[in-house]
């Protein structure tokens, strides 16, 4: 997996060699937790080193994931995924015949997937092996709330041991002033919210939708850092890749958006 950042000078160095912080990957499915929370943090406001991070993520070789489930808890399963490339192409849009449940009646009213729709189709260890090889081939693994998709996947059979992951949640609460210092956590905004302050308009509550929509904001939210960055006359954001190719990315990834038809009502997390 293939983390490095280009220096001011042209010089490859790994992200972690140039970043103060540790990296905002998380192995064990939580939100990264590793810069330190900033009170009252303003846009444009973030550390250099982080800006330079999220400036240079990664748009090659990264796959974003989203998961439909039977619910929240530890006891329930993912029925179904979409996954798809950072510009928003199709990877895989899959229904999952869950092991433990036959109805998830308030899921449901949610995704409007029933047991009618996935008793027909495979069980998800049946598809591991595949995803499996889908992970290992990949730079990075994005999700808006991956840790949930992460638990999800984890707990209906998918190996996702040392799998790099980006929370594109936490990343954009931080730019975004998002921490409240009496709870000591961040105010997360659900994905509908920041495709709406990102101008992208899709159906909500489908995986493959859902996937695409956290693409299109990932490539978003890394061109304002770029921006901002280039604004700062930081000569690392310059040094690898042109703003033009992150608006490229963004571009293409916006023909895939839809005509919205859900309020943006309801729950953070969507099922």
């Amino acid at each position: 997996m293939n983390n490095n950042l280009q220096n001011s000078n042209g010089a490859l160095g790994t992200a972690s060699s140039q970043l103060a912080h540790p990296l905002p990957f998380e192995n064990s499915g939580r939100p990264f937790s590793g810069f330190a929370p900033i009170e009252r943090l303003q846009i444009n406001h973030l550390p250099d080193d982080e800006l330079l991070y999220y400036a240079n993520l990664p748009v090659d070789n990264v796959i974003v994931v989203d998961t439909e489930t039977t619910g929240l808890e530890p006891s329930d399963e993912v029925i179904s995924y979409g996954i798809c490339t950072a510009q928003g192409d199709e990877i895989a849009n899959q229904l999952v015949r869950p092991t433990r449940h036959t109805a998830w009646p308030e899921a449901e009213k949610i995704n409007h997937i029933s047991w009618d729709d996935v008793k027909a189709q495979p069980h998800l260890t049946e598809l591991e092996p595949s995803l499996s090889a889908l992970w290992a081939n990949s730079a990075l693994l994005v999700g808006y709330n991956i840790g949930f998709d992460q638990r999800l996947l984890h707990q209906s059979g998918v190996n996702l041991s040392g799998i790099e992951a980006f929370d594109l949640m936490e990343a954009f609460a931080r730019l975004h002033c998002q921490y409240n210092r009496h709870r000591q956590a961040y105010r997360w905004l659900r994905l509908t919210d920041v495709a709406t302050i990102y101008d992208y308009q899709y159906e909500a509550h489908d995986s493959l939708n859902d996937a695409r929509a956290t693409a299109f904001c990932y490539l978003a939210f890394r061109e304002e850092c770029r921006k901002i960055a280039t604004s700062r006359n930081l000569e690392q954001a310059a040094a690898s890749t042109p703003l033009a190719t992150g608006s490229a990315s963004l571009a293409a990834a916006s023909t895939h958006s839809t005509t919205a038809s859900t309020p943006l009502t309801g729950e953070m997390r969507e099922l």
